[in-house]
């Protein structure tokens, strides 16, 4: 079943090399050897055979149009010279052995577009090895009679639209250059007042990260033979065409159109050499199995994404073949599109996972970052909160900024005062995940834990604090650019209140008793003025139990409106939550989620490590963090 250490190997028809791909030997010596068709079937045979490779064939379509027009609907079969000059022609291109290097994502890549009255024009090349660029497509189309009376830039633009759509799986997510001889298009597209029908299509363009380059005729003939010619209306098999070439392919309706010679059934009946199913009086085309994705992608794709129901009843209008709704099903389920653009219904994914506090200060402390506010008299315009997960005792720095140096200079404060903790838990804000703060955090052996992303409930210890902050700083500051003169009663009223998590105050569970202070009237109503006279040791351990008890309430409360997150394994290919939102753009055509990635890593608690997959990185350095399963969709991709 496996062969190692070979230069080429053969598959499905193809001979693959490590840079190039060919029609294999054996299939381009029964192509050499391919009788002269004598009736319709035959034909339909050797274009179905020939079709399948027309990728290697320039003016494919312009050399096959005289055999096509003989398979056409109610067609005499005539096969005169016309016909076998290009019976002969296709068969000696073919035989020639022709070759097409093999699409590398990384490789430079060129698109050469042409355009004319006729048609439209374009071939794919990459730069390989020899350090040249060599053709990886072939694509041509004629206009329509429409198109054939617009303007030169506007025939140039609609070839690179067309070219663009059709090499589409190919060129997003890579960097490539367009050639065209026309040079009027770049400033065309620089005018203010562009014409709308341009600028729809330039809209569809700034999917592509591309460079427009000019280049005189006489360098684009290559292109120009593609749009000039008369006979591009078959440049691409229509999709009828291909369900019919295909069908004459199918095992299965080969089987039963081999019945049909012989005898009538009541459930499929063969017509004009092709098999459809009987269904209530009507007859319904019998989609060969190569064909059913291609079917359901038209019919679902092109009609905006429609659901199961109204997909499956626009299919069963014209076609048919065994298990329709679950193929369709199947597809809707995996259709990326759908996939990213739908809203989650119901309960909301997720559980509670509770973070152990232990019964002593400082086993974990908890990081973040508030603001910015206005730019107070000394600067400041941040606050850099720390909290102890047991006593929940707070400290509060102002900051001038948010990066790492600062971060630092607190902490060191913050250890030398109280104490070095065994574990830190921040969010991944760049701050936290720079080299200089994790080199840091390593030389003491603290421990760093960087919750997922968009998961704030993680660290909800210091996101609860932070939502608890502004409004007392407000109520507290005598004007905007005053509030860092409040950091220091707001921090002693928290730490001097009693916690409903511990049911003691932060200063008796770190110190043994409230810390002693003047404060206005309105702070000491805040305080409680009872003495407790339990020693220190006692107060921990039932502060310790008191925390225990309100996390298992607070996770059977969460666990009770969300239903379980989906489980993931490495390899599985998911979207992930989009919260990259401009300010000021309308959020309700922007995509829910985004990708795809892989999952690389199964973490504790629900959380997965997700990665670019290879070929289609997204962003322009490479992606790899933490999510959350509530915040991934699964996508099979099948």
């Amino acid at each position: 079943k496996c062969s190692f250490l070979k230069t080429k190997i053969n598959y499905l028809g193809y001979e693959i090399t490590n840079s190039t791909i060919m029609p294999s030997k054996i299939t381009l010596a029964a192509i050499h050897k391919y009788p002269i068709p004598r009736n319709v079937k035959a034909l339909h045979s050797f274009l179905g055979l020939s079709s399948y490779f027309r990728k290697f064939v320039k003016n494919f379509s312009i050399i096959s149009k005289p055999l096509y027009d003989l398979i056409k609907k109610d067609a005499t079969f005539d096969f005169t010279d016309i016909h076998l000059h290009a019976f002969n022609q296709l068969k000696c291109i073919l035989s020639s052995e022709p070759v097409l290097a093999i699409y590398s994502p990384t490789a430079e890549t060129q698109i050469h577009c042409d355009a004319s009255a006729l048609g439209f024009g374009s071939v794919f090349l990459q730069k390989q090895k020899d350090g040249h660029f060599h053709p990886v497509f072939y694509f041509s189309q004629r206009t329509s009679a429409t198109e054939s009376k617009y303007h030169s830039f506007e025939l140039e633009m609609l070839a690179i639209f067309y070219t663009l759509k059709r090499f589409r799986t190919y060129l997003q997510g890579i960097t490539f250059q367009i050639f065209t001889d026309c040079n009027s298009l770049n400033l065309a597209l620089k005018k203010k007042d562009i014409n709308p029908r341009i600028l729809r299509w330039s809209l569809f363009l700034q999917c592509f990260d591309y460079k427009l380059e000019h280049r005189p005729a006489s360098s684009m003939r290559h292109a120009d033979a593609l749009s000039r010619c008369f006979t591009l209306i078959l440049s691409e098999n229509t999709f009828e065409q291909n369900l019919s070439i295909k069908q004459g392919s199918d095992p299965e309706i080969k089987k039963i159109k081999h019945e049909l010679e012989k005898s009538e059934s009541k459930i499929f009946e063969l017509r004009n050499g092709l098999v459809y199913r009987k269904h209530k009086g009507s007859l319904l085309f019998y989609v060969p199995e190569s064909m059913e994705n291609n079917v359901i992608r038209t019919c679902h794709d092109d009609l905006a994404h429609v659901g199961l129901e109204k997909c499956t009843e626009t299919i069963c209008r014209d076609y048919w073949f065994p298990g329709l709704r679950n193929k369709v099903k199947t597809y809707i389920s995996n259709c990326l599109k759908c996939i990213v653009f739908s809203p989650n219904v119901g309960k909301k994914e997720g559980q509670l996972h509770n973070i152990p506090k232990g019964s002593l200060p400082f086993n974990i402390v908890h990081l973040d970052h508030l603001g910015p506010f206005e730019r107070s008299k000394s600067y400041f315009k941040y606050i850099f909160s720390v909290v102890d997960g047991f006593t929940k005792f707070v400290k509060l720095f102002p900051c001038k900024t948010t990066n790492s140096n600062e971060v630092i200079k607190h902490l060191k404060q913050y250890f030398t005062a109280y104490s070095k903790p065994k574990r830190i838990v921040t969010d991944r804000g760049s701050a936290f995940t720079s080299k200089l703060f994790e080199q840091f955090l390593c030389d003491l052996q603290v421990e760093h834990v960087k919750i997922a992303t968009g998961m704030p409930r993680a660290n909800g210890q210091v996101e609860r604090l932070n939502r608890d902050i502004t409004p007392m700083i407000a109520k507290l500051a005598s004007s905007p650019d005053k509030w860092d003169l409040t950091l220091v009663d707001v921090e002693f009223t928290l730490n001097n209140t009693i916690n409903r998590s511990t049911g003691e105050t932060p200063a008796k569970l770190l110190f043994g008793i409230n810390q002693l202070g003047e404060v206005n009237d309105a702070l000491k109503l805040l305080l409680d003025s009872n003495d407790n006279e339990r020693d220190l040791e006692n107060i921990r351990n039932t502060a310790a139990d008191k925390i225990i008890r309100t996390q298992e309430y607070n996770k059977s409360y969460f666990d009770k409106r969300h239903k379980k997150p989906k489980h993931y394994q490495i390899g599985d290919y998911v979207v992930m939550t989009n919260n990259d939102v401009t300010a000021g753009v309308n959020k309700k055509l922007i995509p829910l989620f985004k990708g795809p990635y892989v999952v690389k890593q199964v973490l504790d608690n629900d959380r997965y490590v997700i990665v670019d997959i290879d070929g289609h990185q997204i962003t322009r350095v490479p992606y790899e963090g933490i999510v959350e399963a509530s915040h991934l969709r699964l996508w099979s991709h099948n």
